[in-house]
C-alpha cells in the first residue's frame, strides 16, 4: 500500500492508499511518521487529505508536526484543518 502513496503515482490514489494506511494501521509509529512526511508535500490536497487523516488517527506523536504545520502553512484553509485536527486529538487524550 506504501507504494502507491509516493510521487507519480495519480493524486486520488495517493489519497487513497494514504487513508487505507491511516485506518488500519493507525497504532504503527512508522505509519504514523510517514504519513507525517507528508505534511510538507507539494500537494494542497494531499496536505489536506493527511492533516485530517492524522486527527483522526488520534495519536500524540502528530501533535508536533501538526503545530509546526500550523505555523508553516501559507493556506488558511489548512491551517483551520490542523487545528481542528490538532484539537481532535487533545480531545481524544482528555477523555482517556
Amino acid at each position: 500500500v506504501r507504494s502507491y502513496t509516493m510521487y507519480g503515482v495519480d493524486r486520488n490514489l495517493r489519497i487513497e492508499a494514504l487513508r487505507i494506511l491511516a485506518s488500519n494501521w493507525k497504532t504503527r509509529e512508522d505509519v504514523v511518521k510517514h504519513l507525517i512526511g507528508f505534511l510538507t508535500n507539494t500537494s494542497f490536497h494531499i496536505r489536506r487529505a493527511v492533516i485530517g487523516f492524522l486527527g483522526d488517527m488520534e495519536t500524540p506523536l502528530a501533535i508536533e508536526p501538526l503545530q509546526a504545520a500550523i505555523g508553516k502553512e501559507a493556506d488558511a484553509r489548512l491551517v483551520k484543518r490542523a487545528k481542528e485536527s490538532l484539537e481532535q486529538i487533545q480531545k481524544a487524550h482528555r477523555q482517556k
